[in-house]
């Protein structure tokens, strides 16, 4: 015999409706509440870039502002002026070894003449006339690179490609047509360099434009030799600070040849 069915008592149902109301809303306060309380996520820290190093040492910087060159190269290549440059060389065929360039103003033609020494001697000989281009050019061999500010004579931009030449002399100082050097540079970069304590400059260092060329020894066409050249002109000098040779060349014993200036004296 089947039992009554059990008659719900609608005061428990409207009871046990209430509170399961209430416990949800409770949930839904306490989830809101804490929802509120929790602190919104703190941005991400910029990203600090350290400065590139650069290759032989400096940092990379942005590039400064071109600014007009000419007028200020004439000023600063006034006569009495001096550039102090020590260099080594590998193998080591003299050392303690010093270039001194000095500027003279023959006849309004600014000329460059050389003072090198060494331990156990010197010479001294005139580097040429200071002019892109100069026939003069021809005879030069490494000190030449004190020339080579006469051709960046323009506000120098990354990428920037600068490319010359000289007759490439025989032994005797003849000239023969299609024997020619030829320099071809590239603006790599801007840095910074470290600068000698006798050289003023800014923080003790250079900023410089880092420029890397091949010199070429070209005979009847093809290439006899060939040297790789990385120097750092500095804008504020209007001159090479620094200047690293490496190769095998027909006018020069070493293979690897380094100069830094160390001093500058104005008149």
């Amino acid at each position: 015999m089947d039992e009554p069915r059990r008659r719900l008592d609608p005061l428990a149902v409207a009871v046990n409706a209430v509170a399961v109301v209430a416990l949800v809303a409770v949930g839904g306060y306490l989830a809101v509440s804490l929802w509120r309380d929790t602190p919104a996520p703190l941005p991400k820290p910029a990203a600090i870039t350290a400065p590139r190093e650069a290759p032989f040492g400096g940092q990379v910087v942005p590039q400064p502002k071109p600014a007009p060159v000419p007028a200020q190269l004439l000023a600063q290549y006034g006569s009495g002026r001096r550039w102090h440059y020590k260099v080594s060389v590998e193998p080591a065929l003299w050392r303690d070894a010093t270039l001194i360039y000095r500027m003279a103003d023959r006849n309004g033609v600014k000329s460059v003449d050389t003072d090198f020494t060494y331990r156990g001697g010197s010479m001294n000989f005139n580097l040429g006339v200071f002019a892109a281009g100069h026939p003069s050019h021809a005879n030069v061999r490494f000190p030449g690179f004190f020339m080579h500010a006469a051709y960046l004579d323009r506000p120098l931009e990354i990428g920037q490609r600068f490319v010359w030449e000289w007759p490439w002399q025989l032994p005797g100082g003849q000239v023969r047509a299609g024997r020619i050097k030829r320099y071809d540079g590239v603006v790599q970069a801007w840095q910074t360099l470290p600068a000698y304590p006798s050289v003023k400059a800014s923080g003790n260092t250079h900023v410089v434009a880092r420029i890397e060329a091949t010199l070429s020894y070209i005979e009847g066409g093809e290439q006899r030799a060939r040297a790789h050249e990385v120097l750092w002109y500095s804008p504020r000098y209007l001159q090479v600070v620094k200047v690293i040779r490496e190769g095998h060349t027909p006018d020069e014993g070493a293979h690897l040849i380094i100069a830094e200036l160390v001093r500058h004296d104005s008149p």
